[in-house]
């Protein structure tokens, strides 16, 4: 059973050094001060289980570090990736909160969003605000016009 807590204790350990290596080289603070947590509790398995190991324990502990450093790669790589491109059930889960919060204080139909098929969908869950026309939309006053061209010209050179 301690030779099981060592593996463990050794594999969290790498593991978490391992992300929080490639946390810091790549910036992302907050990632790398929740790993510290991690690093601190494997170190204070492996302080209290270490100091009286058998060969067998010895041997254990040895082959948890290869296995976490492995795994603080694949695993670092995919939360990147699913960071940057999170997975089709966040965007249902999204669009069915704010259809919850819609139901309680109403539908937020913000600025005008033009989309191929409707004029105004909500902000929140995006229904379509039906019996809208183009002839709806309030026209600008002369100082919206002119800052709008003036972000037209600073973003088109």
């Amino acid at each position: 059973m301690t030779e099981l807590a060592l593996f463990a204790s050794c594999y969290f350990l790498v593991l978490f050094l391992g992300l929080q290596s490639l946390n810091v080289n790549g910036g992302h603070y907050r990632a790398a001060f929740i790993t510290s947590f991690g690093i601190g509790l494997g170190n204070l398995v492996v302080l209290k289980l270490a100091p009286n190991a058998s060969a067998s324990e010895m041997a254990a502990y040895l082959m948890g570090g290869p296995f976490g450093i492995v795994s603080s790669m694949a695993l670092h790589r995919r939360l990147l990736a699913w960071r940057d491109r999170p997975p089709v059930w966040i965007f249902r889960l999204r669009r069915r909160l704010g259809a919850l919060v819609c139901r309680f204080r109403g539908h937020n139909y913000g600025a005008p969003v033009f989309r191929l098929n409707c004029l105004y969908p909500c902000t929140r869950c995006g229904r379509e605000m039906f019996d809208r026309t183009f002839d709806d939309i309030e026209p600008l006053i002369d100082d919206e016009l002119e800052e709008l061209h003036r972000e037209m010209e600073a973003t088109h050179g």
